[in-house]
């Protein structure tokens, strides 16, 4: 008899637990309302919550994956990106941060194939195919990263840096006199653009014509002095053309302004060899 006030008492208890816990509906508003204000992190447990209540709503799970992107957590982005795609969502938007949050794992293969099943349903969309370009050419795939680039040049004449990047991917297809067609169109925006100079020198130096090279290399450092590539190919010309002076004063430039950075540990280790063995410090 004493146990019936008890047992009644944990159906009240669980019944009222019940009435107050949200409805799937009343998760996704509550989550839709802080996602649109940008607040992610306050949304972000919401959508989890409403997977648990409601795996088939798609919409919520794009929110998500979306909101992941934007607090970068980006294995989250990923995998929650790829069951949005398993569930077929189909948002330009959800292509972009998914293909985004791969290149933050430094996984391009699979950011540029994102990227290219969002050209496939979205193919007006220059988001996608800007975020693809470099990758392609990243790749290697430099036939593909010109085509994409030189489309985006007829949507923004403006920007430069796809100009140079079409020419420094015919540069490696060694399409020499394309690829010196474009360097000069960006030099006709910006006369004092060093990629472009730098882009120049590399081409000429790829055809043995030496002074031209020369000339845009120092170019280059007119406007760019501290420009390391510039440098350290300039110093090897010097050497190689018996400039023993010019080139003994550009090792030392290249040395000392390439001194501390990390990435430059093997050049910088030769062309301190390599200047020793000109000031007679080795045979």
């Amino acid at each position: 008899m004493k146990s019936k006030p008890i047992r009644l008492m944990f159906l009240l208890v669980g019944g009222f637990l019940t009435a107050c816990s949200p409805s799937a509906e009343q998760l996704y508003e509550k989550a839709n309302a802080y996602f649109a204000k940008d607040q992610f992190e306050e949304a972000i447990p919401l959508y989890e919550q409403l997977q648990l209540k409601d795996a088939n709503n798609s919409s919520a799970l794009a929110k998500l994956t979306i909101s992941y992107s934007f607090i970068q957590q980006w294995k989250k982005c990923s995998e929650t990106g790829e069951l949005a795609f398993e569930r077929k969502m189909d948002l330009m938007e959800l292509y972009l941060r998914v293909g985004d949050c791969y290149e933050h794992q430094n996984q391009p293969k699979k950011a540029l194939k994102t990227y290219q099943e969002g050209i496939k349903r979205y193919p007006d969309q220059m988001d996608l195919k800007e975020k693809a370009a470099p990758l392609f050419f990243a790749e290697g795939q430099y036939s593909a990263a010109v085509d994409y680039f030189k489309i985006l040049t007829v949507a923004y004449p403006e920007r430069e840096d796809f100009l140079l990047n079409i020419g420094y991917a015919l540069d490696r297809q060694k399409k020499y006199t394309e690829a010196e067609t474009y360097f000069n169109k960006v030099l006709a925006i910006n006369s004092q653009d060093s990629s472009a100079f730098y882009g120049l020198a590399m081409i000429y130096e790829h055809q043995n014509q030496i002074p031209k090279a020369i000339s845009f290399y120092q170019q280059t450092l007119k406007w760019h002095p501290t420009h390391l590539s510039a440098l350290y190919n300039l110093a090897q010309i010097y050497e190689q053309n018996n400039q023993k002076s010019e080139a003994v004063k550009t090792w030392k430039n290249y040395i000392q302004t390439a001194k501390g950075k990390p990435n430059q540990k093997a050049f910088l280790a030769k062309a301190e060899a390599q200047l020793k063995k000109l000031q007679g410090g080795a045979s």
